[in-house]
């Protein structure tokens, strides 16, 4: 057996909506049986540990064959191993892979070690079913005892668990439709040192500037100013005091109290009995109640030190011990916590809600508990000399209260509706671009025009992330989850433009819940035999999960076969069609359930884009107005200025700045590197391009055409190394008779993965062609053909640049560099 792909998705994902680990299991002729031996009734007590019922598994119907059951097992045993360690997990699914005996198995995970660990447990526990396992896959040194393994990993599982209460936020804000990021798990980090009311409850709710985090149940960023009082009884109580609540006698000293001398000297002047506290609240409290005499006193006072704190005494208030809770600054119930008298309390005395209601209404915090003791609830406040002796503006929930309990859920619910009032924003308009070529070009096209449109866009692209000013936030390949999980995080940003890449969410999930605007360009042959993408079927598939998480509205290129498959959609989604090519007529008759279509339309003797929306038609700009169309010559960017203007026309900017964005745009290195990049300070003229793949190479090669060239054209290109062969050869047939010289590198990506195929395969897909053999030059890399272009190449020559990602700004340097030699070439005769 063996793993031929595994895969640990963050967030909501291809397979699921939640986190999940994936694996893709090949097995061969000799495992095709499950032997039923000694083993097996061990095998089944030991996975009865954890929770797992064996028979169960195998009478779900799931067929005969050991690929098909060791799926099953493999899957429910890493899910139980979690549940029994606390973390509350429930999804698993198993199916056929590409082959016969293929088995892919996927099982949901809360955090991403344990959900690792679970799964290499799993594998030992099946070793002991299959013995083929343990010869063929070794995870887990097997010289370790079950009980070992399994102990080392409960410690550290059980430490790395979802708190109750912190879990009930998350679902209260999936309810109220507000986006949630747990920040103690990865792809987020949290430092030892830093500052945690508690471990493993960081939240952050909202996107964008519309974001707060949670830490435990007090929100971070609103109530900065109360988190000096978190732990500090004096001043706690001081509130509660001031808001006309009756709270237990103190000694002026109390707060000062370092010695027994002292807090004897105090007890003496309160009055026996006394309760003894350390003077910051903490998690380890070290109360005593009820201290009746000096003996006591000098135990509680021991106690209280060994802590390290300042001791705090204060009158034991006689009776039972009450939760008040309070969220969203009203009064929500009351509980009772001594064993005589649990569970909530119904009806306690209108006085103590009054007095509740009064600190509601003081303090702005989303949730609050307030410890009120007396001997009856049921009567007055002033009749039973009860007093409330403590408030906690960051409650743990889950010490008092049953998952299950509807006050638990009241709670969270206040504190998300306290965080976002009705009416208030916690999203910020999303757009997320897919598709094979021009993702990036695209994206930014929607960047500038939302920048217009005062939206205050952030962009997250291959290039990096980028805020509204159009500074930088980071640089590299950031067009998946994690760029867009930093980027929603910003607090400077209004909106936000997601480049979405196949990659990425084929390998780590979706970095967003949902968009606004789900927009695919198209779907062509590239990035196949990689991460379970076998053809274009399954490529399509995966581009049409990203779009398919639009509430709003899917944008949709018309021109393209495999985006045009993707119909239908949701009803609830708005499907929106692109061309270049097609009148609205054609259209509307293939696609009678759509109402909006972009389109180019010719007025007034200049092609146009021109949108129509339920039969209302709204002009948008001339192509002769979008630099980025090169007046129309560049198709492929006409087809992105339709995406790009269809967009942000159904997330309701204003055509004007519709207009005025997509007419600043310009194809320049700064704005777009290494896309339509335009040199023209050499005798000769430079273009530099990213188009990498046989579709890419096309329409490129379109534009090409329409340019006039008085001298020779060159081009220097390579291909991924990582496409079947037909797709690596599609890159130079494309171009082949389109160009004079032919230049054959290979990009650096392709030498440090040794496909040193490349270059020679393109140099005989080229001659295969047609193309003549001394037309066409092998080089390493591409700056080695560059320096040898820029030394043959004479006045009015074209050359054109397909560059790499990585290389393309010292390719660019050196061509600025050999531009402000103004060295003139003359073509020799």
């Amino acid at each position: 057996m063996k793993v031929i792909e595994s895969y640990i998705y963050i967030g909501a994902n291809r397979r699921a909506d939640v986190p999940v680990i994936e694996y893709l299991f090949a097995f061969d002729e000799t495992e095709l049986t499950i032997p039923v031996n000694a083993q097996w009734q061990e095998f089944s007590a030991q996975l009865a540990e954890v929770g797992l019922e064996l028979e169960q598994v195998l009478s779900d119907g799931l067929g005969g064959e050991c690929c098909t059951y060791f799926g099953a097992l493999y899957a429910q045993a890493a899910l139980s191993l979690q549940r029994a360690a606390g973390h509350r997990v429930k999804f698993t699914q198993c199916f056929a892979g590409k082959g016969v005996r293929h088995c892919r198995v996927i099982y949901e995970y809360e955090e991403r070690e344990v959900g690792r660990r679970a799964g290499e447990l799993a594998f030992y526990l099946l070793g002991q079913l299959l013995p083929s396992l343990e010869a063929e896959f070794e995870i887990i040194d097997r010289s370790d005892s079950w009980e070992q393994l399994r102990r080392e990993f409960f410690e550290y599982a059980r430490g790395r668990v979802l708190p109750i209460d912190t879990e009930i936020i998350i679902d209260a804000a999936t309810r109220a439709s507000v986006p949630c990021c747990k920040l103690d798990r990865f792809p987020y980090e949290t430092r030892p040192e830093d500052f945690r009311i508690r471990r493993n409850s960081a939240l952050r709710l909202g996107y964008g500037r519309y974001q707060h985090i949670v830490d435990s149940t007090f929100c971070v960023d609103r109530c900065s100013n109360l988190l000096p009082l978190l732990c500090h009884r004096a001043s706690l109580l001081g509130l509660l005091h001031e808001c006309g609540l009756p709270t237990p006698v103190l000694d002026p000293e109390s707060s000062r109290l370092t010695t027994l001398s002292r807090a004897s000297r105090a007890a003496a002047r309160i009055g026996y009995p006394v309760v003894v506290k350390p003077t910051e609240k903490s998690g380890r409290q070290a109360i005593s109640v009820a201290v009746a005499d000096h003996e006591a006193l000098a135990l509680a006072v021991e106690r209280v030190r060994r802590l390290g704190s300042g001791v705090w005494l204060e009158q034991h208030i006689a009776g039972r011990e009450y939760r008040v809770v309070i969220a969203n600054r009203h009064y929500l119930g009351t509980v009772a916590l001594n064993p005589s008298c649990s569970g909530e309390v119904k009806n306690p005395h209108p006085s103590l809600i009054a007095h509740a209601q009064r600190v509601a209404e003081a303090l702005d915090v989303g949730i609050l508990v307030l410890t009120y003791v007396t001997i009856d609830i049921y009567k007055p406040i002033e009749q039973t000399g009860g007093a409330f002796v403590d408030l906690d503006l960051a409650p743990r929930l889950d010490d008092f209260l049953d998952p299950d309990s509807s006050l638990m859920r009241a709670a969270a619910e206040g504190l998300v509706h306290w965080l976002f009032p009705r009416g208030d924003r916690s999203r910020i308009p999303l757009v997320a671009v897919t598709g094979t070529n021009g993702k990036t070009t695209t994206s930014r096209m929607i960047h500038a025009i939302l920048r217009h449109a005062g939206l205050s866009p952030g962009l997250a692209c291959s290039e990096g992330l980028y805020l509204p000013d159009n500074s930088t936030l980071a640089q590299g390949d950031l067009a998946g989850v994690f760029g867009h999980l930093q980027l929603l995080g910003s607090p400077d940003i209004g909106s936000a433009v997601l480049e979405t890449a196949r990659g990425a969410v084929a390998k780590w999930g979706f970095g967003f819940d949902h968009c606004d605007v789900g927009v695919c360009l198209n779907v062509t042959e590239d990035h196949l035999q990689d991460s379970g993408i076998e053809t274009l079927q399954d490529l399509t598939d995966l581009k049409r999960s990203i779009v398919s998480r639009a509430r709003g509205a899917v944008v949709l290129n018309a021109d393209n076969p495999a985006c045009v498959s993707m119909l239908p959609f949701d009803d609830s989604q708005r499907v929106t069609l692109t061309s270049t090519e097609k009148t609205l007529q054609l259209l509307q008759g293939a696609h009678p359930d759509c109402d909006c279509f972009t389109l180019v339309e010719r007025i007034d003797g200049r092609d146009h884009v021109v949108i129509y929306d339920r039969g209302c038609r709204v002009p948008v700009v001339a192509l002769a107005d979008i630099p980025a169309t090169f007046d129309g010559a560049a198709r492929h960017n006409v087809s992105n200025a339709l995406h790009a203007c269809c967009a942000c026309y159904l997330l309701q900017v204003d055509i004007s700045a519709i207009r005025s964005g997509i007419s600043s745009f310009i194809m320049s290195f700064e704005n777009t590197p290494g896309r339509m990049n335009i040199y023209g300070e050499l005798p000769f003229q430079f273009i530099l391009d990213y188009a990498h793949n046989p579709n890419g190479v096309s329409e490129f090669c379109r534009f090409i055409e329409q340019l006039k060239v008085n001298g020779r054209k060159i081009v220097a290109f390579s291909a991924a190394g990582y496409n079947p062969l037909e797709i690596t050869r599609g890159n130079a047939q494309a171009l082949a008779g389109y160009f004079d010289q032919y230049y054959c590198f290979n990009f650096l990506g392709n030498i440090e993965k040794g496909y040193d195929h490349v270059p020679g395969c393109l140099r005989d897909a080229l001659i295969d062609s047609g193309v003549p053999a001394e037309g066409v030059a092998v080089r390493e890399t591409g700056m080695d053909a560059l320096e040898e272009i820029l030394s043959q190449a004479a006045e009015g020559d074209l050359v054109v640049f397909l560059s790499g990602r990585r290389d393309r700004k010292q390719l660019w340097e050196r061509v600025l560099e050999t531009g402000r030699g103004r060295v003139t070439v003359h073509r020799s005769e």
